[in-house]
């Protein structure tokens, strides 16, 4: 009799972990759309620089700034950046790369997102570029925040749209 109500309740245990686990795997991931501008400036010299015999203006290590605001979808706050630049000179033409740690708020959540920009670049201004952030501290922790960038001319604000991911569900 005893060994028939362990098994009992050890079967019912297993069930409704079973279910616990279903339930969780289960929930549907949400992408969320977000869009807005931002301005970007060079706070400080690059570590090195060089022009190769080709031509090519090499930037390393060049620390940035960028500054969020999104009319409509709340999305504010800065991005400190460490970029990287492979343009001919004097055209301006190539590409470029940065690391962003972005510290923001969004539709009452606040946190940090860290990640890749990579763009590239006409007449010294982001013609397209992307960004792939992962949330990694506050209410972003495990989100993901995946932008297209759209650039203008020079001083004037970048345009992005992207979404955010989720995997956590509603």
């Amino acid at each position: 009799m005893k060994k028939t109500r362990t098994k009992i309740l050890a079967g019912t245990a297993l069930l409704m972990g079973v279910v616990l686990a279903a339930g969780i795997l289960c929930a549907k991931a949400t992408k969320t759309p977000v869009s807005g501008t931002y301005s970007s400036e060079i706070v400080g010299p690059p570590e090195r620089q060089w022009i190769d015999d080709e031509g090519i203006l090499h930037i390393r290590r060049m620390p940035t700034l960028a500054t969020f605001s999104a009319p409509g979808s709340d999305l504010v706050g800065t991005v400190n950046g460490i970029a990287n630049f492979n343009l001919t000179w004097p055209s301006g033409t190539g590409d470029g790369s940065a690391f962003w740690i972005m510290n923001v708020s969004w539709r009452g959540l606040s946190g940090t997102f860290e990640g890749r920009f990579t763009a590239d670049i006409v007449e010294h201004y982001a013609a397209e570029a992307k960004a792939i952030l992962h949330g990694t501290a506050g209410d972003f922790v495990g989100m993901k925040m995946l932008l297209s960038i759209q650039g203008g001319s020079y001083g004037t604000p970048l345009e992005f749209e992207g979404i955010v991911l989720d995997p956590h569900g509603e």
